[in-house]
């Protein structure tokens, strides 16, 4: 079942509350120790890096993830200046963008589920039933006994009054990436789904840096062998 928004609440009351406790969200996590979290990690991280005699790299992994390239700036700082006006504008401006990023990766989510599941019509996906949980004080009305209606006439054989969301959808899918043809590349050792993913690779400054790493390799071990 589905609670993420109802056909009969406006589309912009819908964004209004969800973007309300997206927000709500980031505050909790700040004030339940993010930050402190992510300065034990950059301590430990950077600890680790001098043992090693390695340079930091920003740019890959972890440090991508949403919920810290948002405090990268911040992080940095010597621990004195995080005190100071500089710092503390910094913490404010991660936590504002990391409540923006959220907000646009909650989105993404969303045209997710309707592309792949509501909207499919080449596969089995069971009925999807819409409920209203916009008003959390009226979620037994609204919410849990309407889900209880439902399981309860299924298990019974029937068929619910509710009509599930997904059963006279617009704008069908009628294939995505599953059906579609894998293709590998040798030269970085990756899979890739459809010709556009594969199309994008195989012009991406990634895969030509690989591949005249390869051809130089080639070169040099020829070289050898003709000597």
């Amino acid at each position: 079942m589905r609670s993420i928004n109802s056909r009969f609440v406006s589309p912009k009351l819908l964004q209004k509350v969800l973007e309300e406790r997206l927000n709500s969200r980031v505050d909790a996590m700040v004030e339940t120790g993010l930050v402190q979290e992510l300065l034990d990690f950059h301590r430990r991280y950077n600890e680790q890096r001098i043992k090693s005699n390695t340079s930091a790299d920003y740019t890959t992994g972890i440090f991508q993830s949403i919920g810290f390239k948002e405090f990268h700036a911040y992080l940095v700082l010597p621990e004195e200046e995080r005190r100071e006006k500089k710092g503390k504008e910094l913490l404010e401006k991660g936590i504002t963008d990391l409540k923006q990023v959220t907000r646009r990766y909650s989105k993404k989510q969303e045209k997710w589920v309707m592309n792949r599941i509501i909207r499919r019509s080449d596969r089995q996906v069971p009925p999807v039933y819409v409920l209203d949980c916009t008003d959390i004080s009226k979620w037994n009305n609204c919410v849990y006994e309407p889900a209880v209606t439902i399981i309860e006439t299924i298990l019974r054989g029937e068929k619910p009054e509710q009509k599930p969301i997904n059963e006279s959808v617009e704008n069908q899918k009628f294939n995505d990436s599953s059906n579609e043809e894998k293709h590998f590349c040798d030269i970085c050792e990756r899979v890739f789904i459809g010709d556009y993913q594969w199309d994008i690779h195989m012009t991406s400054t990634k895969h030509m840096r690989a591949l005249k790493r390869k051809k130089r390799l080639e070169q040099q071990k020829e070289v050898e062998e003709n000597r």
